[in-house]
């Protein structure tokens, strides 16, 4: 009986080890399902978690696990929580890239590293960058559409190796090519996979995030826009069409047209559509055609407005009040950039810089909102994505640069970044540490 104990514990432990180290997850914190790849080609994406060689004595059983419940607890009771380790994405890695680069900290990580990580999720049959989250999308139902698309994948993919001084080590014109398939020549703007092979259904919808990112991918790889002129015509045109001109959110901008009850929720799962992110993608796409001028400013400048929070001098998320203090740090850095291009003056800079800054955490890097303990890696990038882009970014000490620098520590997954930081812990972990822990008797 006791032998029968000690073989449950030993493979609950097993379990914990590797779960603690590796775990899928999406935008929405829930596990990426193993899909059926692109190609054939494409094989499982793996890990190796740890290098060293496995105690092999049936003798020392127990006393190895009574080394692992020491562990667990010393890593605990000195950090608050049991670590856990996420997997790794394109998407992530290029926003810990982009914000180690904007802060003048891109020696903290070995580009090699780096640059391999990248380069060894390129799939040549298909002539593009795929990763975990570009097979969910490839093969996950439209109705749960999720924000990461094989077109974003490459131009994470493409942006991270300009910014690691590496963009030589792809083809260019092969990237334009397949940047351009993704192009909908009915609508504008671009959707999340090639036009010509994508099923003729929802994943045709051509959405903001999907053609912001394809612009400013473009805008890198191309000379000039000469010979699209009838391209950035149709994509200035969709983009004004999504400006609100009624209800609740007049003057903001929607993500994509496909609008209802029953919509294409493209960028709605935290609240609603227009919202100031959606907004933000516009109006930037418009900005590198210098035409954010063809909006109706009036009617946008009405919109900051009625998200801007006077009393507390913060930004919301969207106009509804059940979301007024949700993703609020990453909403005002970019409603600070967005009053900046359009002259908004009912905004308090200052202190509205205040309220960004005061919301980072104990590790350094920023929260959701002012209620601590929400973050990921995407709230960081946008935060310091607007601050560069406003100039702001010249108000971090050499201490807070440092501090944002050591935060990516908790983002490291193998050779990349993932979306959540290593405190963010699952049911399953604290599930299984409860019940070996309770199976021990400790």
């Amino acid at each position: 009986m006791r032998m029968r104990k000690s073989s449950i514990l030993i493979l609950l432990f097993i379990g914990i080890l590797i779960g603690t180290r590796i775990f899928a997850q999406n935008n929405n914190k829930t596990n990426i399902e193993s899909k059926k790849s692109l190609e054939n080609d494409i094989g499982d994406i793996g890990y190796i978690i740890n290098d060293e060689s496995p105690r092999t004595s049936s003798s020392k059983n127990f006393e190895n696990l009574e080394d692992v419940f020491t562990d667990k607890l010393n890593s605990y009771s000195s950090l608050g929580y049991f670590p856990q380790i996420y997997e790794s994405s394109l998407q992530a890695t290029y926003y810990a890239i982009f914000i180690l680069d904007a802060i003048g900290k891109l020696d903290q990580i070995d580009p090699v590293i780096i640059t391999n990580f990248i380069m060894s999720h390129y799939n040549s049959t298909a002539q593009a960058f795929i990763d975990a989250y570009a097979e969910r999308y490839l093969n996950i139902d439209w109705y749960y559409y999720p924000f990461t698309t094989l077109l974003e994948v490459n131009c994470y993919a493409i942006l991270t190796l300009d910014m690691l001084g590496q963009i030589g080590l792809i083809d260019k014109q092969e990237s334009i090519d397949f940047i351009w398939s993704c192009y909908n020549p009915i609508t504008g703007g671009f959707i999340g996979r090639p036009y010509a092979t994508s099923p003729n259904n929802e994943y045709r919808i051509s959405t903001m995030d999907n053609t912001y990112f394809a612009l400013i991918t473009l805008d890198l790889l191309m000379n000039n826009w000469v010979g699209y002129e009838t391209q950035i015509s149709d994509t200035v045109n969709f983009i004004n069409s999504l400006q609100e001109s009624g209800f609740w959110q007049f003057g903001g901008f929607w993500n994509d047209l496909d609008k209802g009850a029953d919509s294409f929720e493209s960028l709605e799962s935290f609240a609603s559509e227009p919202n100031i992110f959606s907004s933000y993608y516009c109006v930037k796409s418009l900005e590198l055609f210098g035409l954010e001028n063809t909006i109706r400013i009036n009617d946008f400048l009405d919109y900051l407005d009625a998200l801007y929070n006077e009393n507390d001098d913060f930004f919301q998320y969207c106009i509804y009040p059940a979301y007024s203090v949700q993703l609020s740090v990453p909403a005002s850095a970019v409603g600070l950039e967005l009053s900046d291009i359009y002259g908004y003056a009912g905004i308090n800079k200052t202190a509205v810089i205040d309220y960004i800054f005061d919301n980072r955490n104990s590790m350094g890097s920023w929260e959701q909102c002012n209620v601590s303990g929400y973050h990921e890696l995407i709230d960081s990038y946008q935060v310091i994505r607007s601050l560069a882009n406003t100039g702001e970014i010249s108000q971090l000490t050499s201490g807070d640069k440092n501090e944002i620098a050591t935060s990516m520590t908790n983002y490291m997954s193998g050779d990349g970044f993932s979306a959540l930081s290593e405190d963010y812990m699952s049911l399953s972990l604290l599930y299984s540490i409860v019940n070996s822990f309770d199976l021990y008797g400790r």
